[in-house]
């Protein structure tokens, strides 16, 4: 059995976001940039609004102020572009592979921005609620995305803007509804699946839309998900509910492949989870940190 252990909590405020720096030794948050695994800061900057994404240079960031999204110099701390479009503050984004063009959720649209001119290149518009995360395919090619309110992860041509297919969640029997949608999504290492998280934990074949594996949850919740460089497991955070609140909050590691759990631990809070590309730390947004933790797998 493998471990998930606590290292270091930063202490962030409420709702300030974070974004893991590509080298896999600091992080981002809006007051500058962190090391690990201590949460130093090492760094000081000010960076308006909430920190949603880092370039795969580390040259760049996103935050989400207001209802705009904001492109940083993080060397300089500087303002390079601000990207209009009546976004949510807590708008989420996520660069694509090449740092050439980054997608935003936090409106009925994910958006897709061009990074040199802050234009808005796509709108993908076929959700009927609020998108709350989209991200670009390992190879840039493809985006996937999930709203609030809605049963289905669709992915889109990232050149065109074209829908390309839409999976819905399985429906389970006396379950709350919402428990049947899909709160958080990510592509395998390889760009061949989707992982997604509703009351269970469901591989889809990217390219179809075939279901491959669905793991079930133990009565709780899988609220975001993060795919280990692996290939195989996937650490997912899985809240259980009393009544209208939460009860427990589990960090979990499960191997894909032998559908089974190999590392797990009881934590306060966890969502927006992220890995270093080395799969040997995790980051995880609580209520007022920012938490990292060492990931051992068997």
């Amino acid at each position: 059995m493998g471990a998930i252990s606590p290292v270091a909590s930063i202490h962030s405020g409420a709702s300030t976001g974070y974004a893991l720096m590509p080298d896999g030794k600091s992080l981002l948050l809006s007051d500058g940039v962190h090391s690990l695994p201590d949460g130093a800061l090492a760094r000081p900057l000010q960076l308006q609004g909430v920190v949603a994404a880092v370039d795969p240079s580390g040259k760049l960031a996103v935050t989400a102020f207001k209802e705009n999204l904001l492109l940083w110099d993080i060397a300089s701390g500087r303002k390079l572009l601000d990207c209009s479009g009546s976004l949510n503050p807590q708008a989420q984004a996520a660069f694509s592979p090449d740092g050439t063009r980054f997608v935003s959720s936090g409106d009925r649209f994910a958006r897709v921005w061009d990074v040199k001119t802050g234009a808005c290149i796509h709108k993908l518009k076929k959700h009927e609620g609020q998108t709350i995360k989209a991200r670009f395919s390992p190879d840039g090619s493809k985006i996937l995305s999930l709203a609030d309110g809605d049963y289905q992860v669709k992915t889109w041509d990232a050149s065109a803007g074209a829908e390309l297919t839409a999976v819905t969640m399985f429906a389970h029997e006396g379950g709350a509804p919402w428990m049947d949608m899909p709160h958080d999504a990510a592509w395998s290492i390889d760009g061949a699946n989707i992982v997604a998280g509703s009351c269970t934990l469901s591989v889809w074949d990217a390219a179809t839309g075939r279901n491959v594996t669905e793991i079930g949850g133990d009565g709780g919740h899988f609220s975001s998900v993060a795919m280990h460089p692996d290939g195989k497991t996937c650490i997912a955070a899985v809240f259980h509910m009393d009544g209208d609140a939460v009860s427990m909050v589990v960090l979990r590691a499960i191997d894909l492949a032998g559908v089974q759990v190999t590392a797990e631990l009881q934590v306060e809070a966890a969502t927006d989870l992220r890995l270093t590309l080395d799969g040997a730390r995790l980051v995880a947004q609580a209520v007022d940190t920012v938490d990292v933790y060492e990931i051992a797998l068997d």
